[in-house]
């Protein structure tokens, strides 16, 4: 209930500025009021065991509190709130850019906020470019494929650690295929049709 009356109490967001980094696999997106104040700010980071998403807002109306980075960057000078942290898998190297374009959308539908202003820094100036730019880990095929499957491992045990907790046993669980296929079914030979002349 809490977080409903939060939704129709936040403001809406004047604009978005997207920073992604050359030398660091980290792409940050902050929400600024008509008043160029920050309202909210999340970042993606690609690690070795998928996209991790860190999130802050503003409450009541109160603008996050920023610093600047000497390379044109921001960043907020407060803690990420653990109910908007969560990490997803990355899809593949001809997809990647899709999916963190997605996300950034997504983020700043949630503010009802456009335009969106991309920047990148290339060398020690800062620019801005018609969308998003990713370099470095975002463009490597192979630790692109590591941080999904590690991902992936991770979410299956997980998964399987939940449905032990509720449910008993995961032997007893597995036996309970043994009575679900029959051999008989999977032996049955398929008639075979005559050709006719």
């Amino acid at each position: 209930m809490a977080d409903e009356d939060f939704e129709e109490d936040r403001p809406e967001g004047a604009y978005a500025v997207v920073h992604s980094l050359p030398e660091r696999p980290v792409i940050a997106c902050t929400i600024f009021s008509e008043e160029e104040k920050p309202l909210a700010h999340r970042q993606w980071v690609l690690e070795p065991d998928g996209i991790h998403i860190y999130c802050a807002c503003s409450h009541e109306g109160r603008p996050l509190k920023v610093r600047a980075n000497s390379d044109g960057t921001t960043e907020i000078s407060e803690p990420f709130h653990e109910d908007c942290s969560e990490t997803i898998a990355p899809e593949p190297i001809d997809s990647i850019h899709d999916q963190m374009t997605k996300e950034i959308e997504g983020f700043a539908d949630e503010w009802d906020t456009r335009p969106i202003k991309y920047y990148f820094m290339e060398g020690k100036k800062e620019v801005i470019t018609r969308r998003l730019r990713l370099s470095g880990l975002w463009n490597d095929e192979d630790a692109l494929d590591y941080s999904a499957a590690t991902w992936y491992i991770i979410e299956g045990e997980r998964l399987l650690d939940e449905i032990e907790e509720g449910v008993g046993d995961l032997e007893q669980i597995r036996k309970r295929w043994d009575g679900a296929v029959k051999p008989s079914m999977a032996a049955r030979k398929i008639p075979e049709f005559e050709e006719k002349p």
